[in-house]
């Protein structure tokens, strides 16, 4: 035990992932250190929600103090309970076959994100380091890692974790040959505050379901309430680093206190304005661009947009993962988003990456207290990683492509690869070319 006393793992990226690995190391007594560019979350997805489901859910239990734990639980909000597909015209249509992973159930909780990062930031404030920016790794001949920063700083451990999103420095060294790629498609999305004068205004289906619109003109709009119970004492309760810069921004965005309807509309790109124009559109602009979007679909769908705070109106691109082959395992692994990051069709992300963290901590562990060696202990817990991480990313672009009627002219992969065929995929191009 004495030579693991010096046992230090370095996590790259304060995300959800990265701070719950923190969190469960921590926890354990593992020598835990991590380190982050901005010291405070306020980009756009920051303001909207998370479904939490069994298996984040047993991922936070794992690794959270049970006091935090308990106090996190007690401010999850309620997620509707069912699921309907309609027409553009408001006509409820036969579901297709559901699967089980994504079926509501008691453990399904809506969450805030901003709420989950406050809850994951309590207690780490000895191991959390601010406004350093990871520029690479080197691996040493006794074993140790060291990972550089761009102010020059660097830090020694004996594994170095990847947790730095989709666009992460480390798999980029690590893993150059894995992919992360644009789907062709836009998400325009928004949130209305979910009032009494809210309620009498849409159809109820609006806020008491979660609903999937099929349209023929190759678009998916999508929409769930969030809706705090009457009585419900814990919101805003926990506090935390982000507080301060959340609050300078104000509106209904980065607010974690109310109830609210969010929504997203998808297009792929040759529907939509051209990026340079429709990313720059404020949300006015987005909000007519929808309008005519919807001009013949059923009026209450152009209510939801017209109730919507243009505050909270946005764009961001689609991208996703592809499958990639296992690497041989070193001291340098990945996590979350920064290997298998997917569409938000599913909403699988936050869970498989919560999943990642209870995992690692649970293989760290075989090796301090089972005695496993570390290269085992890493290479069992990348082969469970990569085939859960995978598996979500394939049943995300499954339903990405579900839920548009029209296919992109993108150069866009299929990786629907039924279990145990190879993982390598094709794009349409090269396939077409042969």
């Amino acid at each position: 035990m004495s030579e693991y006393q010096g046992f230090k793992v370095i996590v790259i990226g304060a995300g959800p992932g990265g701070l719950l690995l923190a969190q469960g190391l921590k926890k354990h007594g593992v020598n835990v250190a991590v380190y982050e560019r901005d010291v405070a979350r306020t980009d756009y997805l920051q303001g909207f929600r998370l479904q939490i489901r069994s298996r984040g859910i047993d991922a936070l239990q794992a690794c959270l103090p049970d006091a935090l734990y308990q106090s996190f639980a007690s401010t999850y909000a309620a997620a509707p309970g069912e699921y309907a597909l309609l027409s553009e015209q408001l006509q409820e249509l036969p579901r297709r076959d559901p699967d089980p992973e994504v079926e509501h159930s008691e453990r399904e909780k809506s969450v805030s994100r901003i709420t989950l990062r406050q809850v994951l930031l309590s207690g780490l404030d000895d191991v959390l380091h601010y406004q350093k920016t990871y520029d690479r790794y080197e691996e040493r001949d006794d074993g140790k890692v060291v990972a550089y920063f761009t102010d020059g700083s660097s830090v020694v451990g004996d594994v170095l974790v990847g947790a730095d999103g989709a666009n992460s420095r480390v798999r980029r060294q690590l893993v150059p040959q894995a992919r992360w790629v644009d789907t062709g498609a836009r998400r325009l999305a928004g949130k209305i505050e979910l009032t009494d004068a809210v309620k009498r205004s849409v159809p109820a289906l609006f806020y008491q379901k979660t609903v999937s619109v099929k349209s023929d003109s190759g678009y998916n709009l999508f929409f769930t309430s969030h809706e705090f119970r009457p009585g419900h004492e814990a919101v805003g309760a926990i506090g935390g680093e982000d507080a301060a810069a959340i609050g300078e921004h104000g509106g209904l965005l980065f607010d974690n206190a109310k109830s609210y309807i969010m929504w997203a509309l998808s297009g792929l790109r040759e529907q939509l304005p051209p990026d340079d124009e429709l990313f720059s559109y404020d949300g006015g602009q987005l909000r007519s661009f929808i309008n005519q979007v919807v001009e013949t679909w059923h009026p209450a769908y152009r209510q939801l947009f017209d109730l919507s705070d243009t505050s909270t109106l946005g764009v961001l691109p689609i991208r996703t993962s592809l499958p990639v082959e296992p690497w041989p395992t070193r001291t340098v692994t990945l996590l979350g988003d920064a290997i298998h990051s997917m569409t938000y069709f599913r909403a699988l992300g936050a869970n498989t990456a919560l999943a990642d963290a209870a995992l690692f901590v649970q293989q760290i562990l075989a090796h301090r207290d089972g005695g496993k060696a570390l290269l085992a202990a890493l290479h069992d817990y990348e082969a469970q990683m990569l085939e859960q991480g995978f598996d979500a990313v394939r049943k995300s672009i499954a339903a990405f492509e579900q839920g548009h009627a029209a296919t992109s002219q993108h150069d866009w992969p299929d990786v629907r690869s039924a279990p145990g065929q190879s993982l390598w995929v094709q794009s349409h191009k090269t396939r077409q070319a042969a």
